[in-house]
């Protein structure tokens, strides 16, 4: 299920429940219903495969069955929110019930529950309902125990479960809903962990594969079996991992094969359909797609669960897989409209699903049935009430959600009727002549075998139809030639399945088809009513240059802001591009508009406003409209998608929406003008004989083999003829090229290679191109057959291919020149290729590849195996950039330059990229950088000592003079002549350039990257950001190191300097130490000597310690040394500010299970951070305390377990605010028993260094003790925050002093007061000759002044101190809106007692797995402003107090176009 089910349903079944009708009480069969009756089971005529995306009886030859139901969840597979106890997940549960009663009372426990839970009427139920499938989750608990040994009594509960399915008709889905390990790490998968418990543990992988292979082994050729359904949503914390779980599929399928050929397997995507691959690169076959949906963000709103609905079919439309699409698990919350739509939409494209889930408890949507069972204790009760309080789970103690019940009940197909294996297709939709449910008029479409509306005729509703669906409506493939239209409907027919390949609209009656006559696969029906009872035609206007002007206000529409904004009718007259469109007629009967403003089509937006936007590259449904003519003068447009009418809308100044059912009057009508002398499209490119000459390698076009073959960029010159191509311009805004060498038209062959072809004696769409300008003198060419770009495919010897969605780079950028001049480009002849090495030093296996992008698939299939490059040769001109996860994710390596040994990221490559640069050399000189985001020059202000800023409006001197020197590496280091230092790029949260190194090491290092226009780009070798001109800084200008991609502000010009001075020790070629040195504020550290280097994403043990430095959200890395269990330490090297989690260590030892343990150790650290500890290795629980820790100060952690495994885990985790260079010592580790009174014995009290030098008065930190002997100083309860940091020590102790009989105080374990002294004394610390030096962990020496020690008397203090409430959790209070392009976000939340500042971050993930802003704050109502908000289409928030544990609950901000 998906990831905040844990809570988020148990609290939406609550408030779900208050505006649900209570069902009826179930006395046994459902009322209204009759009892049904057993039928002969299943029998191997009915056993299921797959066929192309069908499902088929008879072993994929039979009758088609849809396979609809529900979910049995919750039965085998306990989750808290659907049958309540206190276990966090089932793994607990059973555990803890064992340690309490033992294994044979646990497992007669759950028995009790499981015979109850589940019973026959259940599947009666089910049954009646007319369900054909029931997908039942489980467990490896269920089956094995944790060593994979199958129970003696393993298959009763399923082997019981399928043979009721199979005697009443029905199918059952076997869904593994938690594997060895878990699949997911969430609760649902009966353990919660890291998620990484599975894939990256072979034990727990061979575990699932043996499992896998009992299961198949058992249920082989069992026909009530339709399905493996082989891991529950995959993925670490339920996120996407891409090949890391489709490789493991991969096993998991041949395990089964090898005991089982014909059932069908399911692969689950968690969640979208990218996150599959396609079948055929694993070579998959009968196998089905499963997807689980749940429309969060639109829980209350029908509308928005119908578009989300609509994106599912897109995308699973867009991938066309080929394979049966199934969504196992989805709700539609309470919203019945929603429920209708969503069931009817997966019926229409021949889905199949099951529902979450059968039942549930409370008055909740998420059920079919409702219950409320008692909450089990697993800690307290007894075993008596356990048995009492699970014997009590039946349906027959509920009742039926009445509401679910019927609307689901109408969409279900009926059981399947065993044992027919004819060809009639039965148990599809209940209705197959109103497919979706809704016709929209009872008239609907009808659709003709021949020309003027004869032979068969069928009549369809509103709604999409796939081929499977139009067959079964009696519709034949490829057979409609007439078809009646009533007025209101729009008609498109598609050439192909799944709604793909050539179009054609229809709006009225048609007697012949013509050019679309037996060419129709699936069709798409829209119904907006009749047109006010007038009919008006469509009209046909020719290709060219038009305005549009509003018959109801007489404005000339303008695309306004030059394309950026909505079209708008507010022109007085026309004047220019603004107010131009370009008419272009499709070959469907639809038209498409082109903004000349910006060359963009016009889109009709399709949401809650439904505006007309220039914005899209090429024309799909959303780009295309239908004209009709009103009268002579006057027309109407139609949206195609929507089948709306366009109306200035004047109460909105104008704007063009498409939202009108009918054109009602004025606002509906337009003038549509030809501009005058535009005939035809400008051409770009005049008619003429030309040559093409490829940007990327210098190669000129070459009609190969005298056009026999492909066009292919592989020469040095024009020669002649086979060079040679005439464009000729259509007038329609394309162009289409003869080849010299053969007189014959080039085709853009739209197949599996998409190759340039001259073959074709005439030209028609395939042999038309759009030519694009993208900047001095370059062109690209788009193919009017399939909307692609042209580019040379430099991987295949410069072949062109029409296959690039847009121009991304060189590869599809040409030089246009008349035979006879020159283009004057260098043809780089046979492209060199990067070299890999299996070993080190250029040994073992070796694969040569070309430049170009290559994931892990495609890095496999070429040669190299996963994770295991060890050396790189990289050719002159050419970048290699290594990633350790697929999808060019994780940490890179960039190499410039031969690499015999990739040091740590050695055997850790999963996906490449080898892209050609130009090194451009500057020689060691002097230059002025420019800004091109806001013109101005960069400084290094105040002398260097500032960070670098683009400020200045010239070139004054040394300040703005950088010395750009080339590293033998390829890369290149900026030295500033104010300060002679070089600029290091610091990573932390500002990632801001300040040059104040002494030598170059990695953090000095730049790759000086030339754009196309001339200006430079800066990306920083450490960490692969590129540098750019912060503008929007409220210093404005300052250079940070956090751009992703290169735009405006991430563009530089480099001039010489005119007036370039020596800079001191500067020769003409300077000798450049190449020294790696991580950056402090201060000055360098390098990593302590005696350490090891960690392994990135994997815990690193070492005796009961160990370490992790993670990548998954963030980047970190780092070292540890184990002296002994009393003394270890962590050493970050390279952490990102912003994102927790990422460094932790742990502690594990063997204690006494059910007793409760107090741990302490005392921590140390060479800069200030935060620490906290908690009682798992695991992310899901927050830590019990945060404690800030100064800079080369201690502080000592405590926390309290109780122990239910025999161990104790704990972890201590950094928190947001690490800094590279941080070293942490962990000492004096103590774990005390305080189930039994035990008390320790007293030592001497541990002297702590203070954290600053005490020289200025300062106010004590008053803390109570025990025992004026106590050996320890733990973390008093009631310490705090004191809100000043220039104190020594900075926190207070704001416990109640009415609870206090006395107290002591200490200052670095020194008593200096106690409570009768008068008041709390102000002490000046100073210095003491007896203290020795404190040695800190990096080998600096700290202060070691204390306070003067007044004189007192002690007291004993015996009464303990009442724990204050730490401040609490606030709330967003306002909604929060913002627009798409704005960079501003306003936001609105609940003020907390005691709280002076709060922390607001911004975050694309709503798991806010990397922050994208964060900012603090004092006042509630706040007005957040960063480029980094800008142009993101979803962003959520969160606030928290200073000083509070927990966030708010995150908050999606509601971005509008």
């Amino acid at each position: 299920m998906k990831k905040i089910r844990r809570r988020g349903r148990k609290i939406l079944s609550i408030l779900l429940s208050m505006t649900m009708a209570a069902g009826m009480m179930l006395t046994g069969i459902t009322p209204g219903t009759n009892e049904v009756k057993a039928a002969s089971s299943l029998t191997s005529a009915d056993f299921l495969k797959t066929n192309g995306t069908s499902i088929r009886k008879n072993y994929g030859n039979g009758e088609k069955v849809y396979l609809r139901g529900t979910n049995a969840g919750g039965w085998l597979v306990q989750e808290n929110w659907m049958n309540p106890t206190n276990a966090p997940d089932q793994r607990t549960m059973m555990d803890t019930l064992a340690n309490r009663f033992g294994t044979s009372t646990r497992d007669s426990l759950v028995a009790a529950y499981e015979d109850n839970y589940w019973t026959t009427q259940d599947f009666d139920n089910c049954a009646a309902m007319g369900m054909s499938v029931i997908r039942l989750p489980f467990t490896y608990m269920n089956l094995c125990d944790d060593n994979g040994n199958l129970k003696s009594n393993a298959w009763r509960r399923l082997d019981w479960f399928v043979s009721n399915c199979s005697s009443r008709g029905m199918y059952v889905i076997l869904d593994m809903h938690g594997a060895f390990g878990s699949q997911n790490g969430m609760d649902h998968s009966g353990e919660v962990n890291d998620g990484k418990q599975l894939y990256y543990n072979q034990g727990n992988k061979n575990k699932t594969l043996n499992l896998w292979a009992k299961i198949a082994e058992h249920f082989k050729g069992n026909p009530a079996v339709a399905a493996y359904d082989i891991l529950n949503e995959p993925g670490i914390k339920a996120a996407a991992t891409y090949s890391l779980h489709w490789d493991f599929y991969n096993e998991i399928y041949k395990t089964i094969r090898s005991k089982d050929s014909n059932h069908i397997i399911i692969m689950e995507s968690c969640w979208d359909a990218d996150n599959l691959p396609r079948p055929s690169a694993y070579g998959w076959t009968n196998v089905a797609y499963e997807y689980h949906y749940y429309p969060w963000n639109y829980i209350s709103n029908s509308s928005g669960q119908a578009s989300y609905t609509a994106g599912k079919v897109r995308d699973i439309a867009n991938h066309n897989y080929g394979v049966p699409t199934f969504v196992g698990e989805f709700t539609c919350f309470d919203q019945e409209d929603a429920w209708r739509n969503t069931m009817s939409t997966y019926n229409q494209q021949g889905w199949h699903w099951t529902t979450w889930a059968y039942k549930v408890t409370g008055n909740s949507s998420w059920g079919i049935y409702n219950h409320s069972p008692q909450s089990v204790d697993i800690y307290n009760d007894s075993a008596d009430t356990i048995r009492k309080k699970w014997s009590s789970v039946g349906t027959d103690k509920g009742w039926v959600n009445s509401k679910i019940y019927n609307v689901v009940k109408s969409y279900l197909p009926g059981t399947v009727t065993p044992g027919d294996s004819g060809n009639s297709d039965n148990s599809g939709s209940s209705d197959n002549s109103d497919n979706s449910g809704n016709s929209g008029s009872s008239h609907g479409v009808t659709f003709y075998e021949h020309s003027n509306y004869g032979g068969w005729a069928v009549t369809l509703g509103e709604g999409w139809y796939t081929c499977s669906q139009i067959e079964a409506a009696g519709i034949r493939n490829d057979q409609i030639t007439s078809v009646k239209v009533p007025a209101g409907y729009v008609v498109t027919l598609y050439e192909h399945d799944n709604y793909e390949g050539a179009q054609k609209v229809l709006t009225e009656n048609t007697s012949l088809l013509s050019d679309f006559n037996d060419k129709t696969s699936s069709i798409r029906i829209v119904y907006s009513g009749s047109s006010a009872g007038t009919s008006y035609s469509t009209t046909k206007l020719s290709n060219g240059k038009y305005y549009i002007q509003s018959i109801a206000n007489d404005k000339v529409v303008c695309a306004e802001n030059g394309g950026s904004d909505p079209l708008m009718a507010n022109r007085d007259s026309y004047s220019g591009a603004w107010e131009t469109l370009f008419i272009e007629n499709n070959n469907d009967g639809t038209v498409s508009l082109k903004a000349e403003a910006n060359n963009k089509y016009v889109c009709a937006v399709l949401d809650e406003q439904n505006q007309l936007l220039p914005r899209s590259d090429s024309p799909s449904t959303w780009e295309k409209f239908q004209i009709y003519k009103i009268k002579d003068g006057e027309y109407g447009i139609r949206c195609v998608d929507n089948g709306k009418y366009v109306k200035a809308d004047l109460d909105n100044g104008g704007k063009l929406v498409a939202t009108s059912d009918s054109i009602a009057g004025a606002w509906e009508a337009f003038r549509i003008v030809k501009v005058k002398g535009s005939a035809s499209v400008k051409p770009v490119v005049e008619n003429g004989e030309y040559y093409f000459t490829s940007i990327a390698n210098g190669g000129v076009v070459c009609a190969e083999n005298g056009g026999s073959d492909p066009l292919i960029a592989n020469r040095e010159s024009c020669g002649g003829a086979w060079e040679s191509i005439k464009i000729e311009n259509n007038g329609d805004g394309t162009v289409s090229l003869k080849s010299s060498a053969n007189g014959k038209y080039v085709c853009a062959v739209v197949d599996e290679q998409n190759q340039l072809l001259p073959r074709s004696s005439s030209a028609s769409d395939w042999e038309k191109f759009e030519i694009v300008e993208i900047q001095n003198g370059e062109y690209a060419l788009k193919a009017r057959a399939n909307n692609k770009y042209v580019k040379a495919d430099l991987d295949n010897g410069g072949k062109l291919v029409a296959s690039s969605d847009s121009v991304a780079g060189a590869w599809e950028a040409f030089k246009i020149t008349k035979t006879g001049e020159s283009s004057g480009l260098t043809y780089s002849g046979s492209e060199k290729k990067a070299e890999f090495y299996l070993d080190s030093d250029y040994n073992g296996t070796k694969v040569s590849l070309s430049a170009g992008k290559y994931d892990y698939n495609a890095m496999v299939s070429a040669g190299i195996k996963n994770d295991a490059l060890s050396s790189v040769k990289v050719p002159d001109g050419y970048r290699v950039t290594l990633y350790n996860d697929a999808g060019f994710q994780g940490g890179a390596k960039v190499l410039l330059q031969d690499t015999s040994n990739l040091g740590g990221f050695n055997d850790k490559t999963s996906s490449i990229i080898i892209e050609k640069v130009e090194r451009p050399n500057f020689n060691n000189a002097d230059t002025y950088i420019t800004s091109i985001a806001n013109n101005k020059v960069v400084c290094a202000e105040n002398g260097g000592n500032d960070t670098i800023v683009a400020n200045r409006g010239s070139c004054g001197g040394a300040w703005e003079t950088i010395q750009i020197v080339n590293n033998n590496d390829g890369t290149v280091s900026l030295r500033s002549a104010a300060n002679g230092k070089y600029v290091c790029a610091i990573v932390d949260e500002h990632n801001q350039l300040v040059p104040r190194s002494g030598s170059i090491g990695t953090w000095e290092k730049f790759y000086a990257e030339k754009q196309s226009d001339g200006t430079y780009a800066l990306k920083t070798y450490v960490d692969n950001y590129y540098v750019q001109a912060d503008i929007d800084d409220a210093t404005s200008g300052i250079l940070h190191a956090y751009g992703a991609s290169v735009g405006t502000w991430e563009k530089f010009l480099l001039e010489p300097a005119s007036d370039k001075t020596e800079m001191p020790g500067q020769t003409d070629n300077p000798s450049v130490p190449e020294t790696t040195v991580a950056p402090t504020t201060k000055s360098a550290e390098t990593v302590p000597e005696g350490y090891t280097e960690a392994t990135v994403n994997q815990w690193t043990p070492s005796g009961k310690w160990g370490c992790y430095f993670g990548n998954w959200s963030g980047t970190a890395s780092g070292s540890y040394k184990w002296a002994s269990d009393a003394d270890y330490n962590i050493y970050v090297d390279k952490a990102n500010k912003g994102s927790a989690w990422l460094v932790q260590g742990s502690y594990t030892d063997n204690v006494t299970n059910g007793h409760t343990y107090k741990v302490t150790v005392d921590v140390t650290a060479s800069k200030a951070c935060s620490i906290g500890i908690k009682e798992d290795l695991s992310n899901e629980k927050e830590p019990q305390v945060y404690t800030d820790i100064p800079a080369k100060g201690t502080r000592t952690l405590t926390g309290t377990y109780t122990v239910t495994n025999n161990q104790i885990k704990v972890m201590f985790e950094l928190g947001q605010n690490v800094d590279a260079g941080t070293n942490i010592n962990f000492k004096n580790i103590k774990i005390e028993d305080t189930t039994a009174s035990t008390t320790k014995e007293s030592t001497t009290p541990t002297t702590v260094a203070p954290t600053t030098k005490g020289t200025a008065v300062v106010t004590t930190t008053v803390a109570p003790t025990t025992a004026v002997e106590d050996d320890t100083i733990p973390a008093p309860i009631g310490l705090t925050y004191a809100g000043n940091e220039t104190l020594p020590y900075y926190f207070a102790w704001q416990a109640p002093t009415s609870d206090i009989e006395s107290y002591n105080v200490y200052v670095d374990g020194r008593l200096v007061a106690t409570s009768n002294t008068a008041a709390p004394t102000t002490v000046a610390p100073t210095p003491d000759a007896s203290t020795p030096d404190a040695s800190t962990p990096d080998g600096t020496t700290t202060d070691t002044s204390t306070t003067a020690k007044p004189k007192a008397t002690t007291k004993k203090v015996t009464k303990k101190v009442t724990k204050k409430a730490s401040l609490k959790k606030t709330k967003i209070t306002k909604k929060i809106t913002k627009k798409l392009s704005s960079k501003k976000v306003k936001l609105t939340f609940k003020k907390v007692m005691g709280a002076k500042k709060y922390t607001v971050q911004v975050s694309k993930s709503k798991k806010f797995k990397k922050v994208l802003y964060k900012k603090t704050v004092k006042k509630k109502k706040v007005t957040l402003s960063s480029k980094k908000l800008k142009n993101k289409k979803k962003l959520y928030v969160r606030v928290k107090a200073v000083g509070a544990k927990k966030w708010s609950k995150v908050v999606k901000i509601k971005v509008k176009k």
